[in-house]
């Protein structure tokens, strides 16, 4: 048999010769072979080295991703991150308003006086119960198709001049809603609510057995239009029982804080970076005890974050120093199918292992950016005045273990934030718009040096290094072919001679079997 994996012919050989031919070609192709062994082995320690740089490159992606996208809950550049707040309010239970911060409050102290009234919006409902009798639903569930509902005045549906489907048909504020007699509650309710353009909600409430409709703008300027164009869904004596003519026009929020009347058309008051979501208000006549509520700085909640980011970071570092350091072991190589064929596939994986070690080591580009990446700490950021070691960020001895990770000091950390937290913010994620590097650099905070230290190698030295690398596998693939190429045409030469030997001693048999014969006739 062939030794080439390109060529898998089958022959009859040894047939004169007894020899075993596909042994002595093996054998004298054993040399050619382990030349190509070799070239395949370089092939693959090539393409083990693009994936050991493409998972460098992934790895610096995945921490991008985690600690500086906006998408990520873990974002670093989001002014929360610095600004966390807590919220102490004596409505324990947000039974008259619900608290929040955002990263431009303030610390201090509030006190809601009162609440007036709630914003709402321009509302209809109706008159009273809607269904048969007043005292039961209209269906089990908004599934049920309208032709089926039980009203106590029955839904009347119009033939449609256009198509002849039986239907009801309204406009809200100028938009036009059609709808046939098998269509169900539910596609009503959700057609309405779901056009912006109309600008409103409808329910139906089975604990009153009534319909609301209502504007999604809140104020005494929301304005809610209802026409009924075919049937007898809305207007006096409708099916709705919702009479246009009885709007209740919508009203502001009112609401005292700090002994300041304040009007809104919304009940989310947002105030100073504090939002004041209002839930319910006094009852006419009630008395109402004040509200006092305080904002304070939650230093743990940004000291904990650092602490997430530091240590991702320095999972990052110490990865990348591994990989650069790791000794390369000469005792292993890349195996052939053959090696492979004899090993269990868990002596394949740890052969491989070994093999794979170094793969990195030393090499310049990583060696580049870990030390942009730890320059990145040492500078003061412009616009804040301060170097992240400063505010606690610093690194370790360069000779020591740990190279380049982050040794984050909390205590100073907790300082900065107490003492100028906006200088914090501005150490981290200050941007710059210079177009000069040294300039731009000084003016970056860490978060956005850190990024272009990663840019710099994703689209500098390892960009080159890859591409290297993959005209270096070109040639080397080519290389291959042709070798394997070469030794085909020797395969079949050795072939071809063994098989014209093959055939000389045929034929010598052939002529030795005609003498035998002819001698042994003539003694006879």
């Amino acid at each position: 048999m062939a030794i080439n994996p390109l060529y898998n012919t089958t022959r009859l050989t040894g047939l004169s010769s007894g020899m075993d031919t596909d042994t002595l070609v093996q054998n004298m192709m054993q040399l050619e072979q382990l030349k190509l062994n070799r070239e395949l082995r370089a092939q693959t320690k090539l393409e083990w080295k693009q994936q050991a740089l493409g998972s460098v490159k992934d790895d610096l992606s995945a921490f991008r991703q985690t600690y500086m996208s906006v998408l990520s809950a873990s974002n670093m550049l989001s002014g929360k991150v610095y600004n966390s707040f807590t919220i102490a309010s004596s409505d324990r239970d947000n039974a008259f308003v619900t608290v929040s911060a955002n990263e431009y409050a303030s610390a201090g102290t509030y006190k809601l006086n009162h609440i007036t009234q709630l914003a709402r919006g321009a509302r209809l409902t109706s008159g009273s119960r809607v269904s048969q009798s007043g005292e039961h639903e209209l269906a089990a569930n908004n599934t049920a198709q309208l032709k089926d509902l039980k009203f106590a005045t029955p839904l009347v549906f119009e033939a449609n001049p256009e198509t002849g489907a039986r239907e009801i048909s309204f406009s809200i504020n100028g938009e036009v809603f059609s709808f046939q007699e098998t269509d169900t509650l539910s596609k009503v309710l959700s057609t309405v609510n779901g056009n912006a353009a109309a600008g409103v909600t409808i329910k139906y409430d089975r604990l009153t057995d009534s319909f609301t409709l209502e504007t999604t703008k809140m104020g005494p300027d929301a304005t809610l239009e209802v026409l009924n164009l075919r049937g007898n869904a809305f207007g006096a004596g409708g099916a709705f029982n919702i009479d246009p003519a009885d709007l209740q026009a919508g009203q502001s929020a009112i609401v005292t804080i700090n002994n300041v009347e304040v009007v809104r058309d919304t009940n989310a008051i947002t105030i100073d970076g504090v939002t004041f979501k209002l839930n319910a208000a006094a009852e006419a006549g009630e008395s109402f005890a004040p509200i006092t509520i305080s904002v304070t700085r939650d230093i743990n909640a940004t000291v904990d974050k650092v602490k997430a980011f530091v240590e991702g970071y320095n999972a990052l570092v110490k990865k990348l120093n591994e990989l650069i350091g790791e000794k390369v072991d000469r005792d292993y190589h890349p195996l052939t199918e053959e090696e492979k064929g004899s090993m269990t596939e868990k002596q394949v994986e740890q052969w491989e292992t070994a093999a794979k070690a170094g793969l990195l080591s030393n090499d310049a580009g990583i060696r580049g950016l870990l030390s942009e990446l730890r320059g990145a700490l040492f500078e003061s950021v412009a616009g804040a005045g301060r170097s992240p070691a400063d505010i606690g960020i610093s690194t370790g001895n360069y000779f020591l273990s740990g190279t380049g990770e982050i040794v984050l000091d909390e205590d100073r950390l907790r300082s900065a934030l107490e003492r100028d937290p906006d200088c914090v913010i501005k150490v981290f994620t200050d941007n710059s718009e210079a177009t000069d590097p040294s300039v731009a650099f000084k003016e970056k905070g860490l978060l956005y040096r850190l990024v272009g230290a990663m840019e710099n190698y994703t689209k500098g030295s390892q960009s080159v290094t890859l591409a290297t690398l993959e005209r270096s596998l070109a040639d080397q693939q080519d290389r291959v072919t042709k070798m394997q190429e070469k030794m085909l045409v020797l395969e079949e030469k050795y072939y071809l001679k063994y098989a014209e030997m093959e055939k000389a001693l045929a034929k010598l048999q052939s002529q030795s079997d005609g003498l035998s014969g002819l001698l042994q006739s003539v003694t006879s």
